[in-house]
């Protein structure tokens, strides 16, 4: 976050209702991160990270309101009310909010989406025996986190308008609406209630405000398991404040007053002492569990002037980024569902209607009868039809349902369920059947179109590639994953386990992007296939110049790491090799300087592509020397 005043926390004020803290600036760039196989990154808004809206006190009273003001101002503030007869959140309430944040990835990004009580409590990483034990918990948890209120004054970051908003936000950090088997719709039973055992569904709708946070920049990125794993919820807080105030800092210091006030603690004379303790024993945990190097108290005299040191080294450095990128890239296939659907419409029809998005019995079997015969023996294939044409849409079912008939699986569930989930099946063709009256300009962009943010995918290459024969699609496909794989191998920024898995998912993701891919290819070497895209030659020609293409790349890649060159380290080895050539034919300052501007003109666009040999680098040189 992103606050306008200095870098500087204290507590001017302390009543039983009444903590005052004095949030200063943080001039960090906001973040993100990325997800690793055994990890379940979350995004977490700016707003909890920053502000106590969880509170740390085993001891809060019931129907007791909380006023955190800011920098000792009364015009600037957050004030947490909770529902009568009960406490503000505190610790369980969290853990609550980071399982649902967790959940809603697992839909997309959704802001909506439908839950039950089993799946919070999977998500918590809660035991099985301990699951019915806290199964009427959740229930509350879930009734402070809709109906808590929270009022922002001067006070409430905004990553879409980058900075607090000014004025007064009064909201909850959620909706929820709660349907019981015996009081849903017929259509709702339909829709929510096809496994048996599913006795309640509650339906969530993230705030709007936190939502455009987790969407739009304004959160860091965090693994939930690591988080929900962390006993002390003191010791929780700290790791995410430190996290985003560190940047990538390897220590940094702040007073223990401060930090006390964030968290927030007690930190009179009478109680900054025992405050002090439950830090270090946080502290403590927090560098057992290896989330920290170390930390140190620096005293200063007495307690009020206090400081703590925290610690870190390269890997953690290392760990923040790589889950940086790797949770970005997960979020742009995930969100692609979602991301053109206005918010508040959603939620109107998510909460007060049961539109069923074409999954008609007619359009079941249809699937059904796509899918390989051995489907139709499995007993809860019609329900993964249904709940899928409900999330996504009846065409993007309908392709996964005949790329898993292509593909023939084993286990014909799960492979495709995952084809939905990935949507293995988009580069599929559906034919669609138009009627006649139907006028061509429907199919064409226009304003309106524009207004509404419609998008309409057009690839006029890739029409050109369906058009060629299947060996010829072949190679071509062929010669994008090697181009791929080359990309990531000379990836400096990745370690060997990130480049291991990237290589290993890139034929899914091809197949998954087959259309933008080869259209972003073959516009991209237009003029190497002018001929083939053109149609102006003979298929046995097309096939040479493919083999020509292919074969650059095998000699790419099939050539040492260490002779390859990068914007890095071409440099000096251009350098060298113009000395050698200077040192026999005495070039003279201005031909010397000419010819490394040809080379640059020459060698950087290519760099651009893909990564040059010595040996290719070697060749554009002395075709430029014997034009000396």
């Amino acid at each position: 976050m992103q606050p306008k005043e200095k870098n500087k926390m204290e507590i001017t004020s302390k009543t039983k209702t009444e903590i005052v803290i004095d949030n200063g600036t943080s001039e960090e760039t906001i973040e993100t991160s990325i997800d690793l196989p055994e990890l379940n990154l979350v995004r977490m808004d700016m707003n909890v990270i920053e502000y106590p809206l969880f509170s740390k006190n085993k001891r809060r009273k019931v129907n007791q309101s909380i006023r955190y003001k800011l920098n000792g101002r009364t015009d600037k503030y957050i004030e947490v009310k909770p529902i009568a007869g009960e406490t503000i959140p505190g610790d369980f309430e969290e853990k609550v909010f980071i399982a649902l944040i967790s959940v809603m990835r697992k839909n997309n990004y959704s802001r909506n989406f439908a839950v039950t009580i089993s799946e919070i409590s999977d998500n918590m990483k809660v035991s099985a025996y301990s699951k019915k034990a806290i199964h009427s918990q959740i229930k509350m948890a879930l009734k402070k986190l809709s109906e808590t209120s929270y009022t922002f004054k001067d006070s409430l970051y905004s990553s879409i308008k980058n900075e607090l908003l000014t004025d007064t936000i009064i909201t909850n950090m959620m909706s929820v609406r709660i349907i019981s088997k015996a009081d849903a719709r017929v259509e709702e039973k339909e829709k929510y209630f096809r496994d048996g055992r599913i006795k309640e569904i509650y339906l969530i709708a993230i705030s709007q405000h936190f939502y455009d946070n987790i969407i739009n920049k304004g959160y860091l990125v965090f693994d939930s398991n690591l988080l929900l794993n962390i006993g002390s919820s003191i010791a929780r807080a700290i790791y995410m404040l430190i996290t985003k105030l560190r940047f990538n800092n390897f220590s940094y210091k702040i007073g223990l007053i401060s930090l006390a006030g964030r968290i927030p603690l007690k930190v009179d004379k009478n109680n900054v002492g025992r405050s002090a303790k439950s830090i270090e024993k946080a502290c403590e945990e927090l560098k057992d569990k290896k989330l920290i190097e170390d930390f140190k108290f620096i005293k200063n005299q007495n307690w009020e002037n206090a400081e703590i040191e925290f610690f870190f080294t390269e890997e953690h450095n290392k760990i923040k980024q790589d889950n940086f990128y790797v949770e970005k890239d997960i979020f742009k296939e995930l969100y692609l569902n979602v991301q053109d659907i206005n918010s508040e419409n959603v939620s109107e029809n998510f909460f007060n209607s049961s539109n069923s998005n074409g999954a008609s019995e007619e359009n079941i079997e249809k699937i059904l009868s796509a899918l390989p015969a051995k489907a139709k023996q499995l007993k809860t294939i019609k329900n993964l039809i249904y709940n899928s044409i409900i999330q996504y849409d009846f065409d993007r079912v309908l392709r996964a349902a005949i790329y898993t008939k292509e593909k023939n699986p084993n286990k014909v569930y799960g492979y495709f369920k995952k084809a939905i989930s990935f949507n293995y099946g988009a580069s599929i063709s559906l034919k669609k059947e138009h009627k006649k009256e139907k006028n061509v300009e429907q199919h064409k962009l226009n304003l309106e179109n524009l207004k509404n943010n419609m998008v309409v995918d057009y690839y006029p290459y890739y029409e050109s590639f369906e058009k060629l024969n299947l060996n010829v699609q072949k190679q071509i496909c062929n010669m994008i994953i090697k181009e791929s794989i080359l990309r990531i191998e000379n990836n400096s920024s990745l370690n060997e386990n990130f480049k291991n898995m990237f290589i290993e998912s890139i034929h899914k993701q091809f197949e998954v992007d087959k259309k933008r891919l080869v259209n972003e290819f073959l516009e991209k070497n237009k003029d190497k296939f002018e001929n083939l895209l053109n149609k102006k030659s003979e298929s046995q020609k097309i096939e040479e110049e493919l083999n020509i293409q292919e074969k650059k790349l095998d000699n790419i890649s099939n050539s040492s790491k260490k002779d390859l060159l990068d914007i890095t380290n071409i440099k000096d080895y251009i350098t060298k090799s113009i000395e050698g050539y200077a040192a026999i034919i005495l070039l003279d300052i201005e031909t010397e300087k000419n010819l490394r501007k040809e080379l640059s003109l020459k060698i950087i666009p290519l760099m651009m592509e893909s990564p040059l040999s010595k040996k290719d680098v070697d060749e554009i040189i002395k075709e430029e020397i014997k034009k000396l």
